[in-house]
């Protein structure tokens, strides 16, 4: 009733001196809801119909305020203004529209040659150069145009379809080949250097794991020192005085300040960032360093020696892998070389890239071992939780639960990465 209500006043209004109030009835929040009522009015007269046009057209300009260009074609195109209906998808994108409502337009044929040029030019800018280059070839005629387009956006095997379709094997020698060696030669450089960041920074955070579980064990056997000693009646300052030579190293581990050096010989000087307290909810304000920092965005910097350094480094090793679309793209290379004959070209990019995948595979395992350690350190430092746990298995006969969430967690960082599940490896190049 609402909708039909608000509908009645749209159509009551006249599209010349009455368009400011229709605008400001189609911006009212209930409007998206016209559409589903007005087609129950069309059948009122000519009148009414026209009045109902009006009301949608003002609809479509709302749903174009508010950047909803496909919405608002179909809103005009509802209204009968096709015209308006083009250039809203135009606006989306959508070119294969926007050439059907040409032709329903009487456009002439040099018309949609200047749509289609027009809508190409824009394809080719918004990073969409395969849909330009179907414009390019099926309206313009330009085969050269649209496989240049296809090579641009890696689509390999539709530019050597269009340039032999239309009998223009000129181009797969001259535009296609060159542009595949290329880009096969920037694959094999990209896999080589993820290769040898994976390692290193691998290495990095094994070493910052094992300096963790010292950490670790050097806490525990304090702490089973003092319990040995507060039972054997030993002074605290005894038991106080030997805890700095036994954790010696790790205070950047700790959640209190220090300075001097870190773990792997760097150093963080103190300084007034270090000794302020820390900002809470109505605290201190920002320091003009910090303030530039947080404009410009995350930075995601690995600091050697600092509590983070070991998340910092499982998220960098995680960026470091082949994407789905590498390897999709790194077979197609592969595929075309062998076309080509240049078997050993390829045979040699896809195992380069396979070890790329393997040691990535490998990395994220580091990352996945060293989370588990850090939740197991963690559920064992909590005074009393090992125990209590330990009870609930003797009185229950079976884990506890929060050993059944360890373990379930456990088979989850386990399981395999998506890029494992990506068939690109050709069996006849397999070494």
């Amino acid at each position: 009733a609402k909708d039909k209500g608000l509908l009645r006043s749209l159509v009551a209004l006249t599209q010349q001196q009455h368009r400011q109030q229709q605008q400001q009835l189609a911006n009212n929040k209930d409007a998206a809801n016209i559409s589903r009522t007005g087609y129950a009015w069309q059948q009122q007269g000519p009148d009414v119909q026209q009045r109902l046009a009006a009301a949608l057209a003002a609809y479509g300009e709302q749903l174009l305020a508010t950047r909803k260009p496909e919405d608002a074609a179909v809103a005009f195109s509802a209204a009968g203004l096709t015209e308006d209906a083009l250039q809203a998808y135009r606006t989306a994108g959508q070119w294969r529209m926007c050439m059907v409502l040409s032709a329903r337009l009487g456009h002439s044929q040099r018309q949609q040659q200047e749509l289609a040029q027009d809508l190409a030019e824009q394809l080719q800018s918004s990073g969409t150069a395969a849909e330009a280059a179907t414009l390019l070839v099926e309206y313009l005629g330009d085969v050269d145009g649209g496989v240049s387009a296809l090579v641009t956006a890696h689509a390999w095997r539709e530019a050597l379809r269009v340039a032999y379709a239309a009998g223009r094997s000129d181009l797969v020698d001259t535009i296609v080949v060159p542009a595949i060696a290329r880009a096969a030669s920037s694959m094999l450089s990209d896999a080589s250097e993820s290769i040898e960041r994976l390692n290193k920074y691998s290495a990095r955070l094994i070493e910052v794991g094992q300096r963790r579980a010292a950490m670790a064990a050097a806490l525990a056997t304090a702490e089973a020192e003092a319990a040995t000693g507060a039972a054997a009646g030993l002074p605290d300052d005894d038991l106080v005085s030997e805890a700095p030579s036994i954790i010696s190293g790790f205070s950047v581990y700790t959640d209190h300040t220090a300075t001097g050096a870190g773990i792997g010989g760097s150093s963080i000087a103190g300084s007034s960032a270090f000794s302020r307290p820390p900002s809470t909810v109505g605290g201190r304000k920002p320091l003009r360093h910090e303030r530039k920092v947080s404009k410009k965005g995350n930075t995601s910097k690995i600091r050697a020696g600092s509590p983070g350094e070991e998340a910092a480094l499982a998220a960098h090793l995680a960026s470091l892998g082949p994407a789905q679309h590498v390897l999709e793209e790194a077979g197609q290379l592969a595929e075309l070389l062998v076309m080509l004959q240049h078997v050993d070209d390829a045979a040699k990019l896809q195992q380069r890239v396979g070890q790329w995948q393997a040691v990535a595979a490998a990395a994220m395992e580091e990352v996945a071992k060293g989370q588990q350690q850090q939740e197991q350190g963690a559920v064992a430092g909590i005074p009393g939780l090992q125990h209590r746990q330990q009870q609930e298995h003797q009185a229950g006969g079976g884990p506890s639960k929060a050993a059944k969430q360890q373990q379930q967690h456990k088979g989850g960082t386990a399981s395999k990465p998506p890029t494992e599940e990506v068939r690109w490896k050709w069996d006849v190049l397999r070494g």
